[in-house]
């Protein structure tokens, strides 16, 4: 890293917190958006503190839920498409379909998310 960079990352690190703030409240208020919608948002602990890097949720029907968004003027992108252990990457590690089904039922239905979390920066909690 040079000089440069290290100078926006500490500008931008002394914003994080308030970035971070901000997209927990934007998500508080998109939990409560899809409450009846049977889209399932992503999950948050107790003891952790979520920084809602991107916001994706899941659907029963992730393809028709695609098109009606879309419909909607709303774009989403699919973030979790195939099973990490299904992926070509990880072939000589010898998993199949079902060694994983958390994952292996999870991908279809799963992870649809917009191209901006509503922060400043489209989603990076950036301001530019």
């Amino acid at each position: 890293m040079d000089g440069i960079q290290g100078a926006v990352l500490g500008v931008k690190l002394s914003r994080l917190e308030q970035w971070n703030a901000t997209r927990r409240q934007h998500a508080a208020r998109y939990c409560e958006a899809l409450e009846d919608d049977g889209l399932i948002p992503p999950a948050s602990e107790p003891w952790a503190e979520h920084v809602f890097h991107i916001f994706a949720v899941r659907s029963a029907d992730r393809d028709a839920t695609r098109a009606e968004l879309r419909e909607r003027g709303i774009e989403t992108r699919i973030h979790y498409d195939t099973p990490l252990h299904l992926l070509p990457r990880f072939a000589d590690l010898g998993y199949s379909p079902g060694d994983f089904p958390h994952a292996d039922e999870g991908c279809p239905r799963s992870a649809l998310h917009s191209g901006s979390s509503g922060t400043p920066g489209g989603g990076r909690g950036d301001s530019g």
